[in-house]
């Protein structure tokens, strides 16, 4: 097997994984709740932020980056429900439909105005390329916030 078939494979499980993780949290917001969250996926769109400005800009890499985000998001949630979705769970389902539309509006535009809404990325070198200054048999990676 090709190592780019098997790139291809672990990248789509690993993203399988992540839309089971996705789909298992709205799951058990509405089972344990009865809320519908329009801000589900601007939740986890502000944690894969956090995590990536963790890693690149104070040089963290998956093993401080997650934890880190994990904290930041649930102090987020906690605030979030406390000032937002504790009143709107006592009224009717076009209060709950409209307040959590508003909050992922909130959370998607203020990552927007922090950050701008370009997208980011990493570049990766490797050795196998000519070009490369990576010692051989070594993968570097830069990311930047611009």
């Amino acid at each position: 097997m090709s190592s780019i078939l098997l790139q291809v494979i672990v990248s789509g499980l690993l993203i399988g994984a992540v839309y089971a993780l996705f789909s298992s949290g709205l799951t058990l917001i509405w089972g344990m709740m009865n809320v519908v969250n329009f801000a589900h996926g601007d939740f986890v769109m502000l944690a894969m932020y956090t995590a990536f400005m963790v890693w690149t800009a104070f040089g963290g890499g998956p093993l401080a980056s997650v934890p880190i985000a994990a904290l930041v998001l649930a102090t987020i949630g906690v605030i979030s429900y406390f000032l937002l979705v504790r009143h709107i769970m006592k009224g009717p389902m076009l209060a709950q439909i409209l307040g959590t539309f508003g909050l992922a509006l909130l959370l998607r535009y203020s990552v927007f105005w922090y950050s701008a809404p370009t997208s980011r990325r990493c570049r990766t070198t490797s050795s196998d390329h000519p070009s490369s200054s990576a010692p051989s048999g070594s993968m570097r990676r830069a990311c930047s916030l611009a």
